[in-house]
């Protein structure tokens, strides 16, 4: 079980206007409700109740005052129901002492919800005076929206001690022990906190786990700074495209998250590795299969264009050089159609190819393979890119090259 998302609340509005409305709250989606308050009073259901819960949802948000206010909005809707005590005799309503036209059960729900509103007037859950939720619980109304006044109502300067203390009741150990209710949890988050993209990064993680794709490109929609400083996200978004199909936008970000990680110490260059062998597995396992599908498709432009964009990116694979032939009639290279004859075009934010340098495990080197050869490659990389070559690499031991070069690709993945 997992909770609608924003644009879901909104969209069902019309239909089921009380639970959307409440939902809105649960996510502090304050100024959504004071923009829908006026079409709301034209609705079909307007009455008392869906005051009551107007007034609910805008409770949750934290807005005690705009609360207070449709609670007199539902009285004067239907004085009958005795929403509003006169122990004195004050206001005295003639109306009230008729009977209200609501159901028993509606009118049971109205009462409800003023009592909770009462109790709730000056009393605001706040950590660290609060305890966080049971992460594995029920989820019951109560405990949402005990959660949503919880994330509402913490102090700015406790902020960050909350954000510490979400991250460590549902961690990795956690989310390995029970991958859905730590769904359940991040997600909950990351709709009435969309600001923080911690919990977007695990919400859409978790729901990409699942096959849930809308989710998890909602969550990687909009992305807030520190999530697009994060290679993660690069990462999230590749693997997101590749489930969807689109295997250059997939490579594309992959480029993106290894320029993200490649800050030159150990950690950041073992993420360029990983990163790097994804995007390598990806376009050998899915390449051809994408070049394929989209010639089938007609859209041969496409084609062509990813065609070209794995042979640059992998030139020693074989299967690409392969792929060229077949799809090429009588075996002449494939150009794209914007290019000029001789000259191959490809998406600026690709990483430009990687050949092999040296001899190959338990061989020699290629007959074809020179210094002058690889020189003569890297300025024809480096035109095409728009780079300009310089002589820092010269004098460097083979692990410190490598290890520039790494730098170099994830630098040239940023280029737009």
């Amino acid at each position: 079980m997992t909770w609608p998302l924003v644009p879901d609340a909104l969209a069902q509005l019309h239909t089921d206007p009380g639970a959307s409305l409440i939902w809105l709250g649960r996510y502090g989606c304050r100024s959504a409700l004071l923009s829908e308050s006026e079409r709301i009073t034209r609705h079909p259901y307007w009455g008392p109740l869906l005051a009551l819960q107007l007034a609910w949802a805008l409770r949750l948000c934290g807005d005690a005052i705009a609360a207070d206010r449709w609670i007199l909005v539902a009285h004067r809707l239907d004085p009958a129901l005795g929403l509003i005590p006169d122990p004195w005799g004050l206001w005295s309503d003639e109306a009230a002492s008729g009977s209200s036209p609501m159901a028993a059960a509606e009118q049971q729900r109205a009462r409800d919800l003023v009592n909770l509103l009462r109790d709730q007037r000056w009393h605001q859950p706040c950590f660290p005076f609060t305890p966080l939720p049971d992460w594995r619980g029920e989820w019951q109304d109560r405990q949402l929206d005990g959660f949503a006044l919880l994330l509402a109502g913490t102090a700015t300067e406790q902020q960050h001690s909350l954000q510490l203390a979400l991250m460590a009741a549902v961690g990795e150990v956690e989310i390995a022990a029970d991958a859905a209710a730590a769904l359940r949890w991040w997600s909950f988050v990351a709709e009435a906190w969309p600001e923080w993209g911690h919990p977007r990064l695990k919400a859409a993680d978790l729901a990409l786990a699942t096959g849930d794709l809308r989710s998890c490109g909602h969550w990687l929609a909009d992305p807030s700074a520190d999530l697009e400083a994060s290679p993660w996200f690069f990462d999230l978004a590749a693997r997101l495209a590749l489930a969807s199909g689109d295997l250059a936008a997939a490579l594309e970000h992959w480029g993106l998250a290894m320029a993200r990680s490649a800050d030159g110490d150990s950690s950041g260059r073992e993420l360029v590795e990983m990163f790097r062998q994804r995007r390598r597995d990806a376009r050998r396992n899915e390449g051809p299969n994408c070049v394929r599908a989209l010639r089938r498709s007609g859209d041969t432009a496409a084609a062509v264009q990813l065609q070209v964009l794995l042979i640059q990116q992998d030139p020693q694979w074989q299967p690409f050089r392969a792929l060229e032939r077949e799809l090429s009639p009588g075996g002449a290279p494939v150009v794209p159609p914007a290019a000029a004859p001789g000259k191959v075009v490809a998406p600026r934010s690709a990483v430009g190819p990687r050949p092999a340098v040296g001899p190959r495990p338990g061989g020699a080197a290629p007959a074809d393979f020179s210094p002058e050869r690889f020189a003569t490659f890297l300025e024809s990389s480096a035109a095409q890119a728009g780079l300009t070559l310089s002589s820092a690499g010269e004098g460097l031991s083979p692990e410190a090259f490598a290890s520039a070069l790494a730098r170099a690709e994830g630098a040239a993945a940023l280029i737009n």
